[in-house]
């Protein structure tokens, strides 16, 4: 694999001057068995150094791509790591070099990385599907618009979405037909809550693999770095057509008033039983209201028989949590100043900010004390969300992303199981991660 720059033409007629991985955006899709070893030999031809972070993926300390195992321009290396059995699920790659991930992350470096089950609980019927969102923002000859102070305060969103690349793409499918989406949220800061108008949306996995059984809702939440996994029918006539959008979210951006030198949240005081995992049930905008993604078509063929939902996925056992060691993990922010901190600390190369013992289950309290949301992401293993504010989570699911709103506690139950080392910890808004808002915990 190589990250080369390159002018790539979009399907919308735009050229645009991106990074890519062997000439595409997003990069090839790696596909791998649980089980099995994956090398990749990489090659790069930026400009300026990079890594390949595996986000998601249990791997080695000195194969993870972390923030300064950098390879330089014209370098090369090998990243070769073991898929644990047990680890399927939708996993997807980008660039993690300190104070430049954002912009390479901006100029189009990302790809999935999907690990199938040795045997799959969901059906074949189900076709196997994915969604990468990703967004860019262009100047009028084609270059990624340089980050502005606004970026640097709320992460960048640019004003063209794209779906596999892709802008407003169509998805063709018949009456009858099931597709199981994978869908990943590659965007440096933009949330998508994601639904389907007049379509259900069973939600089978998040960022470390399937759940137990099947959560059907009408909407979901995905924040940067965050994966789902969904189960759709096709429930639709013969020649309609469905769009899938994005609804509005509100996660506390800050703007400059008028006249005024002091940055503003525009959050609004929001009930906190909507956000995690899945949206439930909350009010969609219907068939209008939100930002068109993925056009959905229906073909003229007769309806087939009704793909079916299974009941039951794989059992998932909770990390016990008797006697576990506590961690504390504060956000805290400073917009005037562009000050991002952990603890109270910025990023400082090889200092570990606390330690973890392989195999030692532990109960990390995560805070958020800023005033907009933060992602928070764990390298080197999944975890198991435990409660948010107090509220008990409703499943057991395996995580390494979750986001924090405006005030949030939420703890995390934690078990560091393979390879010892330094792991990163930090706020998926890659701005923000750029500026410091990143710790290291030593895994011994």
């Amino acid at each position: 694999m190589a990250a080369t720059p390159k002018t790539v033409r979009l399907n919308n007629g735009k050229q645009a001057e991106l990074f890519t991985y062997n000439g595409q955006v997003p990069g090839p899709t790696i596909d791998a068995v649980e089980g099995q070893r994956v090398t990749v030999h990489f090659t790069n031809n930026l400009p300026e150094a990079t890594t390949i972070h595996w986000h998601g993926l249990p791997v080695p300390p000195d194969q993870d791509g972390g923030p300064e195992d950098l390879v330089p321009p014209g370098g090369r290396r090998d990243y070769t790591f073991d898929v644990p059995v047990g680890s399927a699920g939708t996993y997807w790659y980008h660039p993690h070099p300190m104070d430049l991930t954002a912009g390479q992350v901006a100029k189009g470096l990302a790809g999935a990385f999907r690990v199938r089950a040795g045997a799959d609980p969901v059906p074949s019927t189900f076709r196997d599907t994915l969604v990468m969102l990703s967004d860019l923002r262009l100047t009028a000859d084609g270059r990624v618009s340089p980050g502005t102070q606004a970026d640097k305060m709320n992460g960048r969103e640019g004003d063209l979405v794209l779906v596999n690349g892709q802008v407003m793409p169509t998805l063709s499918w018949n009456p009858g037909e099931g597709r199981r989406l994978r869908v990943i949220n590659a965007s440096a800061a933009r949330y998508y809550r994601l639904a389907l108008p007049n379509h259900t949306l069973h939600q089978i996995g998040t960022d470390g693999g399937l759940f137990a059984k099947p959560v059907a809702q009408t909407e979901l939440l995905l924040a940067p770095g965050e994966r789902a996994e969904m189960l759709v029918q096709a429930t639709g006539t013969a020649g309609t057509q469905s769009v899938l959008q994005a609804l509005s979210y509100d996660r506390g951006v800050h703007v400059m008033p008028m006249g005024s030198s002091t940055p503003m949240s525009s959050a609004a005081p929001m009930d906190h039983s909507m956000h995690g995992m899945s949206m439930g049930t909350q009010a969609s905008d219907g068939g209008g209201g939100g930002l068109p993604l993925m056009r959905w078509q229906y073909g003229m063929a007769a309806p087939a028989p009704m793909a079916s939902i299974p009941a039951l996925l794989r059992a998932v056992t909770p990390i016990a949590t008797a006697g576990a060691t506590p961690h504390a993990v504060v956000f805290t922010e400073n917009m005037m100043t562009l000050d991002f901190r952990i603890n109270g600390q910025k990023y400082q190369a090889g200092r570990a900010d606390f330690v973890s013992k392989l195999g030692v289950p532990e109960i990390w309290q995560v805070e958020n004390r800023g005033d907009m949301d933060h992602p928070f992401h764990l390298h080197g293993t999944q975890f198991q969300i435990l409660d948010r504010n107090g509220v008990a989570e409703p499943f057991v699911a395996w995580k390494d992303t979750v986001n924090l709103r405006k005030g949030d506690v939420t703890r995390l139950a934690v078990q560091f199981d393979r390879y010892p080392g330094l792991r990163p910890f930090h706020c998926h808004i890659l701005e923000h991660e750029d500026l410091g808002m990143m710790g290291l915990v030593r895994v011994e």
